[in-house]
This record gives structure tokens, C-alpha cells and sequence, in this order.
């Protein structure tokens, strides 16, 4: 949505003629009028994207994927100029919401865009390289980050002790002498520093994956031993799974209710229909084992049916693993990458 005062309106409003109706010189001088020429050039990009794939003509389509990648690479050169100009203002920039086209920031216009020359630049990857850590310092290198992990785990507390920060963040400079910035780790500056590790995304992260990976084995464990309530290690594992679960799937409602539209929106979304379907076959199935074991008596359809549930709810852990995988750091790319070929292969398989 294009938002500004009226001048600013005019030249927008002619900008976005100019772009539908094909007069692409006529909407590059126009950009350069405007206050925001990265975020309009990007918008542009985006629009002429959106545009191409509802055009029938081949010619026009193409015409219009050109002139996107020409606006794509303008915001470019402008970020590549603020970059190196001035690192730390530009990060402001990306981020900070343009009035102009309905308070979104570069970054989410180009997210939106497809614009991944723009993503792939290195003030962006920078930028998210931040977000992902919060105030941590992750090296590949080292095992510190695995090792405040486990910590974390076992005994939060220590978490400040083990984890290494930017100090930076925390209003120290890392020039300083070790026994200086021992003398001003306060309690505040220890409760932050635990509250910010496990906000981290990075933290969460993986967290979450651990978690999913340890709800999918007692699955497999649910599923490949029989249940008897006579083994303390299976009640414990049946338990666990029912606390796990009943976690995972208040989570999943809490998050729906929070980003609730509607419903037809809702149940179109293929990952919504996975959790549904997850959660039906993990009552029923769990309902069924706990019955023959209690009331009903124990037959080999009622067993082999609640298999078969467990069967169906032991999909969610294994798709969360995946897209969970999707987004790391190291994995996430060649995660998308078999994804998209295998899109590619299911459309082609279609056609």
C-alpha cells in the first residue's frame, strides 16, 4: 500500500502507472523523485513479479521479469553503496518501516519480492547472521555453543558462565582487561544475559529440533514395543509421550488463536491439515492402547488400528524435523534446494 503526503502520493500513484502500464523509463524517473528509491525499487520488483505471472503474453511476461531483476539490481547497487559507506546505519535501514509502502522495511518487501539478490548480499546476511544469534557469538568452529547447550539443559543457571557474548551488547568493549569486565558482570547484567540466551533464535532453535527429535523416537518406541503397564519404563515412556504431546499441541492452538484470520484460510494451509490430522490419530490411537489394556478386551483389529493411528501422528515430529532443518544455518540451503527439486519433479510428473 502506498502511504506518504499528497505530493508524494502523486508521484507514487504515476509511479505504479508506469509500471503496470509498461512505460518502465517513465517509472525509473519517477523512482528516482522519490525519498525512498531502495524501498520503491524493490516494491517495483515485487509488483512486476506478481505482475509476470498472472500475464498470458510470453512476450510481456518476460518484458516484465527483465525490468524486475533491472530494479532488483538498483536496490542493489544502493545497498552495496550504503554498505560500505556505513555498516552499522545501513542494518537501520534495512529493517526500518518506509511510511511510504505501508510501514514494511526493505527486507520485507524484497522477502516478499523474491528479490534474493538483494537477501544474498552481504548486509542482509549480516543482518540475520545478528538476528540468529541475538547477543551470542556462535563460531563454527568451536564446540562452546554445543557445549552451553547441554548446559542449559541441565543447569540454566551456569548458562551465563558457559555461553560467550558479545560483550559489546552489554556495554562493555572488548578491548577491555579481563578483570574489569569481571567487575561489572552485576546480578542485572547475569539475569540478562540468561534471559537473552534463550531468546536467542539460535537457542530456540535448537531446542525445538532436540525436542521434535526426541518426540519422534518415543513414537518409534510407542510403536515397536508393545505396551503393558507393568514395565515402569514403558508407563514413563507413555507418559512422557502425553505430556510431550499435550505441550506441542496447546502450542499449536495458542499459536492459531493468536494468528487467527479464518477459517477456510486456516484448514487451506497443507501444514495445519497435517497437525489436525497428527493430533486425531494420537488421541485415537492412544485412547484405543489405553482401553484394551484397561477395559475392552485386547483383539487384533483394535491393535493394529491403533497402530495405525500412531502411525498417522507420527508425521507431525517428522515434517517439524524437516522444516526445522530447513532453516539452519548449514543444512537450511540444501534442505531447500531437494525441496524445490522435488516440486519440480511433482509438476513435471503432473504436466
Amino acid at each position: 500500500m502506498l502511504v506518504g503526503s499528497v505530493e508524494e502520493d502523486c508521484t507514487q500513484y504515476l509511479f505504479l502507472w508506469a509500471l503496470i502500464t509498461g512505460r518502465f523509463e517513465i517509472a525509473q524517473f519517477l523512482l528516482l523523485t522519490q525519498t525512498d528509491i531502495s524501498a520503491g525499487a524493490l516494491f517495483a520488483a515485487t509488483f512486476l513479479r506478481r505482475l509476470a505471472d498472472i500475464t498470458r503474453q510470453t512476450t510481456d511476461s518476460e518484458e516484465q521479469r527483465f525490468q524486475a531483476r533491472e530494479f532488483e539490481l538498483l536496490a542493489v547497487s544502493i545497498l552495496e553503496a550504503c554498505y560500505f559507506s556505513n555498516k552499522e546505519n545501513t542494518m537501520q535501514l534495512l529493517v526500518m518501516e518506509r511510511r511510504s509502502y505501508g510501514m514494511l522495511s526493505c527486507m520485507m518487501i524484497a522477502s516478499e519480492g523474491d528479490c534474493r539478490d538483494f537477501m544474498q548480499h552481504l548486509a542482509c546476511q549480516e543482518y540475520l547472521d545478528r538476528v540468529w544469534a541475538h547477543t551470542l557469538q556462535i563460531n563454527s568452529s568451536s564446540s562452546q555453543f554445543l557445549f552451553s547447550l547441554v548446559v542449559g539443559t541441565l543447569c540454566p543457571p551456569l548458562v551465563p558462565y558457559f555461553a560467550e557474548y558479545d560483550e559489546s551488547k552489554y556495554g562493555k568493549q572488548i578491548d577491555q582487561p579481563e578483570a574489569e569486565k569481571k567487575r561489572k558482570f552485576t546480578v542485572r547484567c547475569y539475569r540478562r544475559k540468561l534471559k537473552d540466551f534463550y531468546l536467542a533464535p539460535c537457542v530456540r532453535h535448537a531446542y525445538q529440533l532436540l525436542a521434535m527429535v526426541l518426540l519422534f523416537t518415543l513414537f518409534v518406541i510407542d510403536l515397536e514395543v508393545e505396551l503393558t503397564f507393568s514395565s515402569p519404563f514403558m508407563c514413563f515412556i507413555l507418559g512422557f509421550l502425553i505430556f510431550l504431546a499435550t505441550v506441542h499441541t496447546l502450542e499449536f492452538f495458542r499459536i492459531v488463536i493468536l494468528n487467527w484470520i479464518s477459517f477456510p484460510l486456516f484448514i487451506a494451509e497443507p501444514y495445519n491439515k497435517l497437525i489436525i490430522v497428527a493430533i486425531f490419530g494420537y488421541v485415537s490411537g492412544t485412547t484405543i492402547q489405553i482401553l484394551i489394556h484397561t477395559v475392552v478386551p485386547k483383539t487384533y483389529f483394535l491393535e493394529q488400528l491403533s497402530q495405525i493411528f500412531i502411525v498417522m501422528s507420527i508425521f507431525f515430529p517428522f515434517i517439524k524435523i524437516l522444516r526445522l532443518l530447513s532453516i539452519g544455518r548449514y543444512i537450511g540451503s540444501k534442505m531447500q534446494m531437494i525441496s524445490q527439486m522435488v516440486s519440480n519433479w511433482y509438476f513435471e510428473m503432473e504436466d
